[in-house]
């Protein structure tokens, strides 16, 4: 499970994509609407299990149609087997639903 990921998302007001690479236990990405993906996961009985924390340096809007300030961070579960290349799951950010597919590009 661990690569490099296509990441595309929509929520109830728009669509985004970005990038967000799984390795050793971190999450790193980054997504068109300027915002920065960090966090951890764990891999547990053929789960990955963990949070993507959603940052924005200078505020933007959210798929979801909220509008966030400078300096929010969005911590954002997710929960998806370990298996496979493409996996489509909904989360949950900031409380709105957000479906995401995430696509391999690469083994990191």
């Amino acid at each position: 499970m661990t690569g490099f990921y296509r990441v595309d998302y929509q929520g109830v007001s728009s669509i985004g994509a970005g990038g967000m690479a799984l390795a050793n236990g971190k999450v790193a990405g980054i997504d068109i609407g300027g915002g920065i993906y960090r966090g951890t996961y764990v891999i547990e009985a053929g789960r990955i299990r963990g949070t993507a924390i959603l940052s924005f340096e200078t505020g933007g809007r959210l798929v979801t149609g909220a509008q966030v300030p400078p300096g929010t961070e969005i911590p954002i579960p997710f929960d998806l087997e370990d298996s496979g290349n493409t996996h489509v799951i909904s989360v949950s950010v900031a409380g709105r639903a957000v479906n995401v597919r995430l696509a391999k590009i690469a083994e990191l």
